[in-house]
């Protein structure tokens, strides 16, 4: 899933009590990851590049 605002993000999973990675800052973008209770990997993107 992309998002606006990768940091406000990993602050809510965080507060809600998931399990969030560091943010990962590459050149294609900045990325979060969590597994839902299902073992499902997820990841949050952020493409500074579309939002300035």
């Amino acid at each position: 899933m992309c998002v606006t605002d990768i940091e406000a993000v990993r602050t809510h999973l965080l507060d809600a009590g998931v399990d969030v990675s560091e943010i990962a800052i590459e050149p294609w973008g900045h990325f979060v990851h969590f597994a839902d209770p299902d073992g499902n990997a997820w990841s949050v993107q952020y493409l500074p590049y579309r939002h300035g």
